[in-house]
C-alpha cells in the first residue's frame, strides 16, 4: 500500500447486485464486497426505493469498511466514487421527497426518431426516463409539476453522500436528457411547462470533486478522517475505464444483467435498427470521447432461469448451490455435445413461455435427467447468448473496427464454460483480465482522479494493467461446427 494507507472506494449499483471494492492507490484490492439489490425496489419490484437504496449503500461501505480496517488497521479512506446502471432515475419534490412517477403505458407521446436520435444519441423507443415521461397518461401531465429535482442512480447516491446535487455528462445522457453535441441540457424532449427550472441540475465531467463526506454517513459507515465525494457515472463505462479500454477500434464487452460491447470513439453517431439488439451513442467519462454500444439480454436470462423456473414455491435455489451449478458447466467446455435442433433464443418476455421451453427442452433430453439436464438446459441459454454477440460483434465490425481478441468483463466472465464457449462461437480469442467487480474498480478510479491520487484517467486506467489476464483460445473443429449453425439455423431463426 501508499504511505498513509490511504485506499479509494467505489461502488456499482446494477439490477442484481451492488458491490463495493477498496482499491489502494497503488491499485491493490484490499477488500470487495456483494449484496443483492432486490431490497431497495419497491414492494411491486417496478421501481428503485431511494431510501431503501440509500440504506443498502450505507450497509455495503460499512461491511467494506470494517473488513479494510480488519486486515489493514492504519488504512484510511481516502475518496468514493458511484457507478450505476443507466436510464434509471430517483425523482424528487421540493422537499426532496421520491416522487413515485412517471406511470408507464403503452401510449403517449413520442417525439420524431430522427430527433431522439440526433440529439441523444439514442433510439426514441429506448426505455429510459424521457420515454417513461413521454409515456404519461394524458391528462395527469399536471403532476409532473411535483417533481423538482431529478436524480440518475448514481447522482443520487452521490447526493446522500454530501449534499450536492448535480449530474455526471453521461448519466444525464443515458436518461435520454441530454444534447450530446452542445453537451447540455436538451429541453425540447419534455413538456417543459410542467416542471420545474431546478430539474436542469449542473452538469459535470465524471471523476470531479464534489464535497466532502456528510459527518452523518462517515458515521454510519465507521470512517472517521474526511473522505472525497467524487462524480461517478454509468456503470459499463466505469468498467472500461478499469479495463484499460480508452483507446479506439477496441471493443470490450461487459456481462452484466444485459452484455454490452462497446467501443470509444473521438466522433459521435445516430443509432441503427436490428431486432433484439439496443444500440446507443453515449458520452464517454474519458473527457472528450464518446462510447458506441450495441446491447441486448444477458446474465439477466439466467437468474429468471434460476427464479422463475429452477426454483419453485417450496425450494429456491441459493447462491451458493446458484455458483456450484455454474461451476458444474466448466464440465461441458470440452463435450463433443452440440445443441439441439433448437436453440434457446431468448426473445420472449413471457415467462410462461420460458417455462414450456424448459419443459419441452428437458423431455428432448433422452435419458437425462436431474442436475445433468439443468446444467444442458443452462449452457443452451449462454450458446444462445453468445450465438447473438457474435452477430453484435458483426455489426460492430462493419464500423470499420479491426478486432482479433475480444476482452470481457462483468460477472458472466467469471464463467469458464461462458468463455470457452465464446471463442469457439466467435472464433478468436477472448482475453479476461483478473479484474474483480470491473465496475466497481472503475468507481473507484473516478474516486482517485477527483482526490489528485492520479493526474488523468491514463494513469488511474493503468494502475490495475498489470494483473494477471486468462485467454480462451478457440478450437478449430468447433469453429467449424459453431459456424455452421450460426449460418443455417440461428441467423434463419433469429430473422423470421
Amino acid at each position: 500500500m501508499c504511505p498513509g494507507y490511504e485506499y479509494l472506494l467505489g461502488i456499482d449499483i446494477g439490477n442484481t447486485n451492488t458491490k463495493c471494492v477498496a482499491l489502494s492507490t497503488l491499485g491493490h484490492v484490499l477488500a470487495v464486497e456483494r449484496m443483492e439489490s432486490a431490497v431497495a425496489f419497491t414492494v411491486d419490484k417496478r421501481e428503485l426505493d431511494g431510501e431503501r437504496l440509500w440504506q443498502l449503500v450505507l450497509k455495503i461501505l460499512q461491511k467494506t469498511v470494517a473488513k479494510v480496517r480488519m486486515a489493514y488497521p492504519l488504512a484510511e479512506a481516502l475518496a468514493v466514487s458511484v457507478a450505476a446502471m443507466g436510464c434509471r432515475a430517483i425523482l424528487l419534490n421540493e422537499r426532496k421527497e421520491q416522487v413515485f412517477f412517471p406511470i408507464r403505458n403503452d401510449g403517449g407521446n413520442e417525439m420524431h426518431r430522427e430527433s431522439v436520435c440526433l440529439h441523444t444519441g439514442y433510439q426514441s423507443n429506448y426505455d429510459n426516463l424521457r420515454l417513461q415521461m413521454m409515456r404519461a397518461y394524458a391528462g395527469q401531465e399536471e403532476r409532473m409539476a411535483e417533481i423538482a429535482y431529478i436524480l440518475p442512480i448514481s447522482d443520487y447516491i452521490i447526493y446522500r453522500l454530501c449534499g450536492i446535487m448535480s449530474i455526471s455528462y453521461n448519466s444525464a445522457g443515458s436518461l435520454s436528457m441530454l444534447d450530446i453535441q452542445k453537451k447540455n441540457w436538451w429541453r425540447e424532449f419534455l413538456p417543459s411547462r410542467y416542471l420545474a427550472e431546478s430539474i436542469f441540475l449542473p452538469l459535470v465531467e465524471s471523476g470531479k470533486a464534489i464535497e466532502k463526506m456528510d459527518s452523518r454517513a462517515r458515521r454510519a459507515v465507521g470512517i472517521s478522517g474526511d473522505v472525497t465525494v467524487v462524480s461517478g457515472g454509468q456503470d459499463y463505462l466505469c468498467a472500461v475505464l478499469a479495463g484499460g479500454m480508452e483507446l479506439e477500434n477496441h471493443i470490450l464487452e461487459v456481462i452484466g444483467s444485459y452484455e454490452m460491447l462497446s467501443c470509444i470513439s473521438k466522433r459521435s453517431g445516430i443509432p441503427g435498427s436490428y431486432a433484439g439488439v439496443t444500440e446507443f451513442w453515449d458520452l464517454h467519462i474519458y473527457p472528450g470521447l464518446f462510447s458506441h454500444t450495441l446491447e441486448c439480454q444477458g446474465a439477466l436470462w439466467l437468474e429468471w432461469l434460476r427464479n422463475d423456473v429452477l426454483s419453485t414455491a417450496y425450494y429456491r435455489i441459493d447462491d451458493r448451490e446458484w455458483e456450484l451449478m455454474i461451476e458444474g458447466l466448466n464440465d461441458l467446455i470440452l463435450s463433443p455435445i452440440l445443441p439441439l435442433e433448437s436453440l434457446f433464443l431468448p426473445e420472449a418476455d413471457d415467462i410462461e413461455y420460458l417455462r414450456s421451453y424448459a419443459a419441452s427442452y428437458i423431455c428432448r433430453l433422452k435419458g437425462v435427467t436431474g442436475r445433468s439436464a439443468q446444467l444442458l438446459l443452462m449452457s443452451s441459454i449462454i450458446q444462445g447468448l453468445n450465438l447473438k454477440v457474435r452477430m453484435i460483434l458483426e455489426e460492430c465490425l462493419k464500423d470499420g473496427i479491426s478486432q482479433s481478441v475480444l476482452t470481457v468483463l462483468g460477472g458472466g466472465a467469471r464463467s469458464h464454460y461462458w468463455m470457452a464457449n465464446k471463442a469457439d462461437i466467435l472464433g478468436i480469442p477472448i482475453q479476461v483480465p483478473n479484474i474483480p467487480e470491473a465496475s466497481a474498480a472503475g468507481a473507484a478510479m473516478l474516486a482517485g482522479i477527483g482526490a489528485g491520487c492520479f493526474e488523468n484517467f491514463k494513469e488511474a486506467s493503468g494502475i490495475l494493467q498489470g494483473r494477471s489476464v486468462s485467454v480462451y483460445q478457440p478450437d478449430p473443429e468447433r469453429i467449424r461446427q459453431w459456424d455452421e449453425i450460426y449460418q443455417m439455423k440461428f441467423l434463419p431463426s433469429y430473422k423470421r
